[in-house]
C-alpha cells in the first residue's frame, strides 16, 4: 500500500477502522509508516501489514517511527479497504504462526477424550 496519504483515509477505510484508530491512539505518522514500509502477510483472508525491519530499507532502519511501530499489525482487504489495526508483542512471529487459511468445519481438529 505505497504511496497512501494518511491525511484523508475516510474512502479507503471501514467505519471499523476508523473508530479503532482512535480507541487504540495510533498516530496518523505510525499508520502512513506502517502502510508504506511494512510488509505484508496474507493471512484469513486479509492482509496483514507489519514492520519487519530486515525488509527496510538501510537509512530508514535507524528512524526512531520504526521502534514505535514494531508491535503495530493494520489489516486491509484484498480491494485495499483498512479493516482494523492493533497492538499486538512480537507481530511478526505472532503472524508467521497465525495459520494462513480459515480451517472449515471438516478439517478442525476434534477432541479426543
Amino acid at each position: 500500500m505505497q504511496g497512501i496519504a494518511t491525511d484523508d483515509i475516510s474512502g479507503i477505510s471501514s467505519a471499523h477502522f476508523q473508530d479503532r484508530i482512535q480507541s487504540r491512539a495510533l498516530p496518523g505518522d505510525l499508520l502512513g509508516f506502517v502502510l508504506d514500509y511494512g510488509t505484508g502477510f496474507h493471512r484469513r483472508g486479509l492482509i496483514h501489514y507489519t514492520i519487519v525491519v530486515k525488509d527496510l530499507p538501510p537509512p530508514i532502519r535507524r528512524d526512531e517511527r520504526v521502534k514505535r511501530a514494531m508491535d503495530w499489525i493494520v489489516l486491509a482487504s484484498g480491494e485495499g479497504v483498512l479493516v482494523t489495526c492493533y497492538r499486538r508483542k512480537h507481530a511478526l512471529r505472532y503472524l508467521r504462526r497465525k495459520p494462513k487459511r480459515r480451517l472449515s468445519c471438516d478439517r478442525r481438529p476434534t477432541r479426543i477424550h
